[in-house]
């Protein structure tokens, strides 16, 4: 009798563990989308600079960059060092692409499908396959083209901070590394 009752329990257990996570999932998957689009705004210069030659006027790029920081940064619990360094490469990123190097000018990135959700206790790695699209003014030497099309393999990491769920680590693609000039990984 106490087997069984002890049986029922883990059941009873589990069951509301999967259902408290499948309640998540939508918040969790919103979060993912979002920050999908900010990163593929945010890999481009504003549509207006999206030329081979842009001419972005000092104060308007440094508006742009404020305002890319304070949105990214929205994603991220406070003092987080992994948005630093996606920050930072973004901003050297940007910087390379006013001054008419390897600027994009197309870029769109879109979820395919969420692959697995993994959840340890108020943390989730979500992995979803990607699609995404790249043009940009370098030409690639090896493939003789400046458009990429290719699906890719991509995780999130989150935690549930105060009862939010808020981004601790992205590991995702971007311009460079289609072009190979530096990886992103953050």
């Amino acid at each position: 009798m106490l087997t069984l009752l002890v049986f029922l329990g883990v059941v009873i257990y589990l069951i509301s563990v999967e259902v408290s996570h499948s309640i998540e999932k939508p918040k969790i998957q919103e979060i993912c989308e979002k920050y999908i689009q900010a990163d593929v705004s945010y890999n481009m210069l504003p549509e207006k600079y999206r030329v081979e030659s842009p001419e972005m006027p000092k104060s308007e790029f440094n508006d742009y960059i404020k305002k890319m920081e304070a949105d990214v940064r929205a994603f991220y619990p406070e003092n987080s060092l992994s948005v630093d360094f996606y920050v930072d490469s973004l901003k050297e990123s940007l910087n390379k692409q006013a001054e008419g190097n390897g600027v994009v000018l197309e870029y769109k990135k879109e979820i395919k499908r969420y692959n697995d959700f993994t959840f340890n206790g108020d943390s989730v790695i979500v992995e979803v396959t990607t699609t995404a699209t790249y043009k940009s003014t370098d030409i690639d030497v090896m493939k003789g083209q400046n458009i990429y099309n290719d699906e890719y393999t991509e995780s999130f990491t989150l935690q549930k901070i105060n009862g939010e769920w808020e981004l601790v680590y992205a590991n995702i693609s971007s311009p460079a590394d289609y072009n190979n000039m530096y990886p992103m990984k953050y």
